[in-house]
């Protein structure tokens, strides 16, 4: 109980406060992504193991993984924060008050999955922001888990934009996230968060967008093997 309260009273105050300092300031999105990440795993009083190894700060990457929390978002703006990264989004977060336009402002993106037009469209946004130098991290799952011996399967969007960019992917694996946080629960546990990148995968040189269904069904290979690697926090 007196970690929920010591949660909500952090959490929430520090996302409404770095919100606005980032709607009044976008320049400062990185800084604030790290500082609020931080606010967030020090009120969930978070213990975590990070293994981060062979990633250069001045490369840009699309970052792929798996997604279970709410927590999700805070973590990873703290842990992989050196690589200046932004989210691509369910549009629903972005009509969130003051985090949504905050969202917008620093330059993550929103994708609405219901309607293939748009969402193609966000994928071509994302492609030019990735041109212009931003890694992006994105959840090929598309929601969040609520079972977490194995990962969900994956949808094809995150493979049609990591071909088109042609930049490296790194695949990345998190664990517990969902068991500190999980969808539909209000209640913070005390969990130890793994966190581990995979190597590098210099995808549009193994795979065209017409073998996009062989790149998913290899990534997701990969990643549920490193997922059940890790260890229950």
């Amino acid at each position: 109980m007196l970690r929920n309260i010591i949660f909500y009273l952090i959490a929430i105050p520090s996302t409404l406060f770095f919100s606005t300092l980032a709607i009044i300031h976008p320049a400062w999105g990185t800084p604030i992504m790290r500082i609020w990440g931080r606010s967030v795993l020090f009120a969930a009083g978070t213990k975590f193991h990070v293994d981060i190894q062979g990633l250069d700060p001045n490369q840009t990457y699309v970052f792929i993984g798996n997604h279970q929390s709410n927590l999700d978002i805070p973590f990873l703006s703290y842990f992989l924060n050196d690589y200046g990264v932004r989210f691509i989004s369910k549009e629903s977060v972005f009509k969130i008050p003051f985090f949504g336009p905050a969202s917008k402002r620093v330059g993550h993106v929103a994708i609405d999955r219901s309607n293939r037009r748009k969402a193609m469209r966000s994928i071509e946004e994302a492609v030019e922001k990735i041109r212009s130098g931003t890694s992006l991290i994105i959840f090929p799952e598309g929601t969040r888990a609520t079972e977490y011996d194995e990962l969900q399967k994956f949808k094809s969007g995150a493979m049609i934009l990591a071909l088109k960019t042609g930049v490296p992917v790194v695949p990345f694996v998190m664990r517990s996230t969902g068991e500190i946080l999980g969808k539909g629960s209000g209640w913070v546990k005390s969990r130890r968060l793994e966190l581990r990148t995979l190597p590098p995968i210099d995808a549009a040189n193994l795979y065209s967008l017409k073998d996009r269904e062989k790149f998913k069904d290899d990534l997701y290979a990969m990643m549920n093997a490193a997922y059940k690697e890790l260890p229950h926090g």
